[in-house]
Parts: structure tokens; sequence; C-alpha cells
């Protein structure tokens, strides 16, 4: 039996597009040292793939493995822990929650990142462990109800990944697209990083 919720992650690509926006720079007019760290602020363009295709919506149609169709109008998930790695192999954190909403592709990252030649970047499928514990408050991505589950109460229990739509569950998987589903997916064991090789700078 399909691990419904594992075959959705597994099926979920995300392209990510890391790009710096404006620097921060001194503005009393002294003189810099020449060897002065400066920062930058940071932006991703995220463009999903499902089963390897370019996701858009209101309304995505496929065929999965075996023939089966499913129409997706509606996927949300949350990203977050952004990592990069300089040509020298140190990790710069950049703490961030994105929430992606198709439809929306940019989204900007409130956090200073050091101007320098990054060669990886990792990221997080969900929330980890301390911001699944955090109240709404926290950060506005966590405010869309949306993505809490539907029992968690006074205390929002976050989903990670948020999938509605419509499936054919004929037992010959050559029917058509009529059945709803929504799968809400998340919790630590769903946790999925995701790792991105290129090579580029911020600056």
């Amino acid at each position: 039996m399909i691990n419904i919720s594992k075959y959705f992650l597994a099926l979920f690509t995300i392209v990510v597009i890391m790009g710096s926006c404006k620097e921060n720079k001194n503005t009393d007019n002294t003189p810099k040292p020449k060897e002065e760290t400066r920062y930058s602020s940071l932006s991703i363009t995220i463009m999903p793939q499902f089963n390897k295709k370019l996701f858009r919506l209101p309304e995505y149609t496929d065929t999965l493995l075996g023939g089966r169709k499913i129409i997706i109008n509606k996927a949300q998930m949350y990203l977050s822990d952004f990592t990069l790695t300089t040509l020298s192999n140190v990790d710069m954190v950049v703490e961030g929650i994105v929430l992606y909403k198709p439809g929306i592709n940019t989204y900007a990252i409130n956090a200073a990142v050091r101007v320098d030649d990054y060669n990886n970047a990792k990221f997080l499928i969900g929330l980890n462990s301390a911001v699944s514990n955090k109240p709404p408050d926290y950060h506005s991505a966590l405010t869309d109800s949306s993505m809490w589950f539907p029992s968690s109460g006074n205390k929002p229990l976050y989903a990670f990944l948020v999938v509605q739509g419509f499936v054919d569950t004929t037992a010959s998987a050559n029917g058509q697209a009529t059945v709803p589903f929504n799968y809400i997916i998340g919790t630590q064991n769903m946790l999925t990083q995701k790792e991105l090789g290129f090579e580029g700078a911020i600056s």
C-alpha cells in the first residue's frame, strides 16, 4: 500500500532561484575598511513541479503511475531553514519561513545574507520542531489556519503540505478524476530537506 503522504512529498519538486535584493550600505559616508563584511537581503523565486511537470493552478491535471488521473486545485507548503554554502565550505543559515501559494512565486526573506560566492543551498519542506511549537503570532506565515490540522484546538499543529483535488479511484485506474481528496501532511517524521547545487553570487 502506498504511503500517500510520502508519495505526494516525493512527487513535488521545488526549484528555488535565490537572488539578492538590496545591499545594506553605510549611510553616514564614513570610510569602510577594505575587508568589511557586507550584507544583502535575499529573495527566492519558487517554481514547483509535480510528477516532473511544471505545476500551475487554478487547476492542474495529470496522470499518475498506472494511469490513474488526478486533478489538483489547491496546494500550499511551508519552506524554511534556508542554508547557503560558500565556496570555502562555510554554511550560512538564513532564518526565514515561506508559505508557498501558487500564483505567488517570489518571496522576500527578511534576513541579512553575507555578500559572498555560494555553490549550494538547502532548505526544509516543513517547519523544524522549535518553530512547530511556536504560536501563530511568531511569524505571519503561521497565521493561515488552512495550514493547521483540524484537531489543533487552541494550540495549532502546523501542516507542512496541504493538497486538495480529485482523483480516479476505480479499480482499473481508467476512470475520471471525480472523487475529492484533501491531504494534510505534516509532523516531524514528514520533514523533508531539499538540496540545490548551484554556483552564484549574492551581491
